[in-house]
């Protein structure tokens, strides 16, 4: 019988999946009574395990937490050049999905990107992983290839979270400490979501500085997203992702002037036909735009139901006006 199963083995026959599940605890910690026995199921193990496929990459779903903020396209392109001419060195890890010959990328997605640019297949393991083993599987393997940056690390603890793991988990797929563990929680929930994306991966920058720019918001009550505006025009792609933190960071540290502060006004808006419309009111740092239920209650009523709309476009065409003319 095992004589059969070697010999199969080696004429190439795909070898099964493999379950990385642990062994339940009662079962003598899982260990065959034979130590002869352990030994040939634990080559048998390693021998399925460590086999790899050669998979369509269309075949393969991208989804999950993910563990970095963007895919390079300039590094995607260079590493599907590279694969077209050395070929694949590292195969990625997926795990099969309830679709026949469907599989879950776990990690290397950069690899599953390159491979799709080149039109090649893409070199996998395939193993049947729970959600939490492939959450710590992707966490642990791209913390010792790709030496995510704080804030990438940040934003993947804060995709855990959502996504409903505990903290035990998380902690095991960054390989954190609680201490440290809450201090990435706090930073990706002070700081919004947009400003990161803006501000990019930032390498250099570590969690003194992420916490120095969160706390800005958590203590000083500042306008993350009003400073992401202001610095906005300055935050051009040619910077590297750690001077755009500078610039935010600085615009996040910038207080508006006494004038401004103390500034105040109150003017009554009318439409063409003379119907008055509502009041815009500044008191100091806030501008407050009053619309006139009793002047205008249909439009009124139209303002409150498309206020996010409305505000939305208000702040695109600001954006726009403050791009320098080409």
């Amino acid at each position: 019988m095992a004589r059969k199963l070697f010999d199969t083995i080696k004429a190439g026959t795909p070898s099964p999946i493999v379950s990385d599940s642990y062994p339940s605890a009662g079962d003598e910690l899982g260990q065959p009574r034979n130590r002869s026995a352990r030994a040939l199921r634990g080559g048998l193990l390693e021998m399925s395990a460590n086999s790899v496929r050669d998979l369509d990459p269309s075949s393969i779903i991208e989804d999950g937490p993910k563990d970095r903020l963007a895919l390079e396209v300039e590094g995607i392109q260079a590493l599907a050049e590279s694969i077209r001419q050395h070929g694949q060195q590292v195969p990625i890890l997926v795990r099969p999905t309830s679709e026949p010959d469907r599989y879950r990328v776990v990690y290397g997605r950069r690899r599953l990107a390159a491979a799709r640019l080149a039109g090649v297949p893409v070199k996998a393991l395939v193993r049947s992983l729970d959600d939490t083993a492939s959450i710590v599987a992707q966490g642990q393997e791209n913390s010792l290839r790709l030496n995510p940056s704080f804030i990438e690390k940040a934003i993947f603890v804060g995709a855990l979270r959502d996504a409903g793991y505990e903290s035990g988990t998380i902690q095991d797929a960054l390989g954190i400490s609680r201490q440290a563990l809450s201090l990435l929680s706090i930073v990706q929930q002070a700081i919004p979501l947009t400003v990161i994306e803006a501000i990019g991966p930032a390498h250099d920058i570590g969690r003194r500085r992420w916490m120095e720019l969160a706390d800005l918001a958590r203590e000083s009550s500042t306008d993350l997203l009003a400073a992401l505006s202001k610095a906005q025009p300055r935050l051009s792609k040619e910077l590297s992702s750690d001077r755009r933190f500078e610039i935010v960071l600085a615009a996040s540290k910038t207080k508006p002037t006494a004038h401004a502060a103390d500034k105040t006004s109150d003017e009554m808006i009318a439409a063409a036909d003379g119907t008055r419309l509502g009041r815009v009111k500044r008191t100091g740092q806030d501008v407050l735009l009053a619309f006139s239920g009793k002047g205008a209650p249909e439009f009124c009523a139209w303002v409150e139901e498309n206020a996010d709309t409305l505000m939305q476009e208000l702040h695109s065409k600001w954006l726009n006006r403050q791009k320098p003319s080409e």
